[in-house]
């Protein structure tokens, strides 16, 4: 809910829960006290402790990825035309060279913040422009930068060593010199990290347990679970499921793909619940039909 995407997770997830008499009070009172704090987080708290804006970049992973996979196949398409609008937008001259199927970071690195809003017109004019001229292109970017979400090709899900998180806690220290920050593990706690990180990874590198680690096992079974509560019309099953697909979508739109297995995490805490009492719903359900016929 901090973040910009939170309320569209779980806005329509209370607006099902709405649809349903029992739940319509508590449901619109939630809602709208949601919607009351996300304003004051992001307009007034946040704002007031001069915290920045995120940048518009982090919305256009896949129009971007889409541009620099278009320039690398078809630059000597590319009109001057063409060309400008993009330059005024990304970084042109190294688009061909940033672009990664896996993932849109580094294309999404050259945007221009200071691009105006005639500019991104421009460019989302010359983008769908493009997009007809070879909609393949299009289609194969978001598809390669996407591939582990949906696709069983066992790719194990990244994760983060405690050396990594420690390298990334000094270079936090060595930029917040200011601030005397000194973020770091407890020494006396190393052998047990290592221990433990070396017991985690060997479990879920073994055969079987290992697919637990891939990003398109959650994706598939929440969008099975979700269908199956459809099929059995059980509005409040289903209802369970809408703030997962609602991050799906919002990983669909991101910039990386299936690997990086943190943004898995809401779907390995919340499926089990979001099965077992959709199943209770479900069951209670079938129950009342029995008991009406």
């Amino acid at each position: 809910i901090f973040r910009n995407e939170g309320i569209y997770i779980v806005a329509p997830f209370i607006l099902v829960l709405c649809l349903k008499k029992s739940y319509r009070k508590t449901a619109i009172i939630t809602l709208l006290g949601i919607i009351v704090f996300w304003i004051g987080w992001n307009h007034v708290i946040l704002p007031g402790m001069h915290v920045n804006e995120g940048s518009t970049r982090e919305m256009l992973s896949i129009p971007f990825q889409q541009t620099a996979r278009y320039v690398k196949e078809y630059h000597r398409e590319v009109t001057d035309e063409e060309r400008e609008a993009i330059s005024k937008v990304l970084r042109y001259h190294t688009l061909a060279r940033d672009y990664n199927p896996d993932i849109s970071d580094y294309v999404k690195g050259t945007f221009n913040e200071k691009a105006t809003k005639e500019d991104l017109k421009n460019y989302f004019r010359v983008w769908l422009q493009m997009g007809l001229k070879h909609p393949d292109v299009y289609f194969s970017a978001t598809i390669n930068n996407k591939s582990q979400l949906f696709c069983p090709d066992l790719a194990l899900g990244n994760y983060y060593s405690y050396e990594v998180s420690q390298n990334f806690m000094g270079m936090v220290n060595d930029t917040c010199t200011e601030l005397e920050m000194d973020l770091s593990y407890p020494e006396k706690l190393s052998l047990f990290r290592s221990i433990y990180e070396k017991l985690r990874e060997g479990i879920f590198s073994m055969p079987i347990i290992a697919m637990f680690r891939c990003s398109f096992l959650y994706v598939w079974i929440t969008l099975f679970w979700a269908f199956y509560c459809l099929k059995k019309k059980s509005l409040e099953a289903f209802a369970l499921t809408v703030p997962l697909i609602m991050l799906i979508l919002v990983l669909i739109a991101g910039p990386t793909n299936g690997y990086y297995f943190r943004y898995m995490t809401p779907f390995v805490i919340s499926l089990p619940f979001i099965v077992f009492f959709g199943y209770e719903f479900i069951k209670s359900g079938n129950s009342h039909k029995e008991e009406s016929n």
